[in-house]
């Protein structure tokens, strides 16, 4: 879940792939025998679109650039 998590950085979209990325190293380790490639196409990431409960606000603009990583990622 992409959401609800404290952040330092003044760009949630930015926010939102790095806290992806790091699942994903998590789950290499709980499945170290998978390649990344195999770990990636595992990995689903959900968002809250509009604001959240932290106040930041999950647009449209970023969910096109969540998607667009996630697509160059093979994911």
């Amino acid at each position: 879940m992409l959401m609800e998590f404290w952040s330092t950085g003044d760009d949630w979209g930015d926010a939102v792939i790095n806290a992806s990325l790091m699942v994903i190293e998590q789950m290499k380790l709980i499945w170290p025998e998978k390649t990344e490639s195999e770990i990636k196409k595992m990995y689903g990431g959900t968002p809250m679109i509009g604001k959240n409960y932290n106040g930041r606000v999950f647009t449209q603009e970023i969910a096109h650039r969540l998607v667009n990583w996630a697509n160059e990622n093979h994911m």
